[in-house]
């Protein structure tokens, strides 16, 4: 995978997180109100029935392995993007990527915490994006 598609999936990971965590939010609120039951009389040679506050606790656990799967992807790949963006020489580079790619934020964001307008944080994105692909390549290039 190269480093653009790397940087591009932060952002679906990250909504995958999110997903994830509303998900898990839903089940405990669904287990806050399932209501109990009753003891019946004596049954005999009945098959277990999974109670439904059982039935949600496996859920929300296999929903909190999937949530924690998902977080350290998610951590794994920031961490390699910053990696490579600090490879670069420019620090306006470095902080636009890693402003857009690693923290999400939002391109008005950038430009204004950055004192520059959007397009000229689009033409510092794509100089960055070039430069840094070429710096992989040398990278790759010296490694074999």
């Amino acid at each position: 995978m190269d480093i653009i598609e790397q940087l591009k999936r932060i952002r679906l990971l990250q909504n995958k997180v999110d997903a994830t965590k509303e998900e898990l939010q839903s089940l405990r609120d669904k287990a806050y109100t399932v209501q109990g039951q009753a003891p019946d009389d004596v049954r005999i040679q009945e098959t277990k029935k999974i109670h439904p506050l059982e039935d949600l606790l496996c859920k929300i656990d296999l929903t909190e392995k999937k949530l924690d799967d998902r977080s350290w992807e998610l951590v794994e790949t920031r961490h390699n993007a910053i990696k490579a963006i600090f490879l670069l020489q420019d620090a306006n580079e470095e902080d636009l990527l890693c402003r857009r790619y690693v923290w999400l934020e939002k391109w008005e964001d950038i430009a204004k915490n950055m004192g520059m307008g959007v397009r000229q944080c689009y033409k510092i994105r794509n100089k960055a994006l070039k430069h840094l692909e070429e710096t992989m390549a040398q990278e790759a290039a010296q490694s074999s």
